[in-house]
């Protein structure tokens, strides 16, 4: 099986992402768990901006972990130390890179780019049946300044769902994915 969910989530620093563990770990969770287990065609991409360093969670690869906050946090506390002390591998089915948001971004192909936007397109009202693969890209708090410039130029659309919460995002994306791609059907 190939990857067909693909996503990035953007902090500003090492240090916003820490202050904002607990949302964090919902981000993983709802990026790459289902109710029992892992996506294993998802990949999510935390960027962190200040450092030029990112973390590739491929849900393929994973081991050990659950959904319950404090088990994700103790395995993001190992990517933390990872990106600060510049090790590659934290925790199986994880790797940390060096490089920006281009990178990440360039690092997986897919036939849809879309991300977190307050005037984008009401994701609902895309049609993804006929996609094969896509990215979604969100803040973890809020766009660093020229980031959105920088995802236009890679090619990705603005989409907008009903709370502007990556954690909500990323639930939100895999149920109209689950619903164009495994009932065939949209609104």
């Amino acid at each position: 099986m190939g990857l067909k969910r693909i996503y990035l989530l953007v902090a500003r620093s090492l240090e916003e992402a820490t202050s904002l563990l607990p949302l964090l770990c919902r981000c993983v969770s709802a990026a790459l768990m289902l109710s029992h287990g892992l996506r294993r065609d998802s990949v999510l991409t935390v960027v962190f901006t200040a450092e030029e360093k990112y973390a590739v969670f491929n849900a393929m690869r994973l081991r050990s972990v659950n959904p319950d906050e404090s088990s994700m946090s103790g395995v993001l506390r190992k990517v933390f130390r990872a990106v600060k002390e510049s090790r590659a591998r934290p925790h199986w089915g994880v790797r940390v890179y060096r490089g920006g948001l281009r990178e990440a971004c360039g690092r997986f192909k897919t036939e849809a780019r879309l991300y977190l936007s307050k005037g984008g397109t009401d994701l609902r009202a895309l049609d993804l049946r006929s996609v094969a693969s896509v990215s979604f890209a969100a803040p973890l708090s809020e766009w660093p300044l020229k980031v959105e410039a920088v995802l236009r130029s890679l090619g990705y659309r603005p989409v907008s769902v009903r709370l502007l919460r990556a954690d909500f995002a990323y639930v939100l994306v895999n149920n109209e994915l689950d619903r164009a791609w495994l009932w065939g059907s949209s609104y």
